[in-house]
């Protein structure tokens, strides 16, 4: 059996979002969740939907259900995943280690994480584009949103992820915030905005900037190698030559509307997942982001560059 519904987990401030969603999506909702169903009452009693106040009883109908999960609330994500791995030391947890083996994949397959860059109709060129783009040796991420779409802790995740999928589990980190400075090295605790470098095998490299409370959610990309330059936003990507040429001959020509909305955005990924016509990839690699991001939460702390955790090293 395939999902054919979803369920949205909301914030108090995110009825706007949903409703542009409900537009989008009205006959795929199966029921809302909210801690502040109080503050949405009217809205969900007028559309018919049912209604959960608890998190874990949530996502636990989601799965009996077969009922796919959108945690639209920036912070929802980050407390169940906190939650899961409940007494675990997540700090202590190094890449390949058996302590994770049994705790990823599970999350997993509980929760899906839309949207993504990288699923975005810019980042799907960008991805094919990179079929013919050489050995990467840099990769520059740039994003921002608003507060009510996405957290730092989230937008933290999806930068690690992209820049882990392409250069593999960098070496060093070297990471600043100024709200951060010597504050708990923990990554739950990072408020941002936060610029990072890193260091991957082969003196190839990486770096983002990340900033929540922005006026609106922007991605942009610039991957580089002896072929020139790959920039990509959500809605369109550029291949520029060494010479200058702007080449769009492996690029599909069509330029979707610049100013697309984040919840219009979330609902053609979400409308694609249930249609099983949104390639996926492969699912986010939580061992490698928690090394990666411990490493830059110590960083933060400390001001210096820091070691990424791994049985590799």
């Amino acid at each position: 059996m395939t999902n054919s519904a979803i369920a949205l987990w909301l914030s108090s401030d995110q009825q706007q979002i949903a409703e542009e969603l409900t537009e989008y999506l009205s006959t795929n909702i199966q029921f809302i969740g909210s801690r502040n169903l109080d503050t949405l009452d009217s809205w969900t009693n007028n559309q018919g939907f049912q209604t959960e106040s608890d998190l874990r009883i949530f996502l636990s109908r989601c799965a009996s259900e077969n009922v796919l999960p959108i945690l639209l609330d920036p912070n929802s994500l980050q407390n169940s995943l906190n939650n899961y791995l409940n007494e675990i030391n997540i700090q202590a947890i190094s890449i390949g280690s058996p302590s994770e083996e049994n705790i990823f994949p599970s999350f997993n397959s509980l929760v899906q994480i839309l949207p993504l860059f990288r699923l975005s109709n810019g980042g799907g060129q960008l991805q094919d584009a990179l079929e013919g783009f050489g050995e990467i040796e840099s990769i520059s991420i740039n994003m921002t949103s608003r507060s009510n779409e996405s957290n730092t802790w989230s937008l933290l995740i999806e930068c690690i992820d992209l820049l882990n999928r392409h250069l593999g589990i960098p070496e060093k980190v070297h990471a600043v915030s100024c709200r951060d400075r010597g504050r708990s090295n923990l990554i739950n605790e990072i408020n941002g905005p936060i610029t990072a470098n890193l260091k991957y095998p082969d003196s190839r490299s990486g770096s983002f900037t990340i900033a929540s409370g922005s006026a609106r959610k922007f991605s942009s990309v610039n991957f580089y190698s002896k072929q020139g330059n790959l920039f990509a936003s959500e809605s369109y990507c550029i291949w520029s030559t060494p010479d200058g040429f702007r080449d769009y001959s492996e690029i599909p020509k069509q330029v979707t509307n610049p100013n697309i909305s984040f919840a219009h955005e979330l609902g053609r990924q979400i409308k694609l997942t249930l249609e099983k016509r949104l390639r996926i990839q492969e699912p986010i690699r939580w061992d490698e982001i928690f090394c990666t991001a411990n490493a830059l939460g110590l960083s933060i702390q400390t001001g210096d560059a820091e070691i990424v955790a791994s049985s590799n090293l």
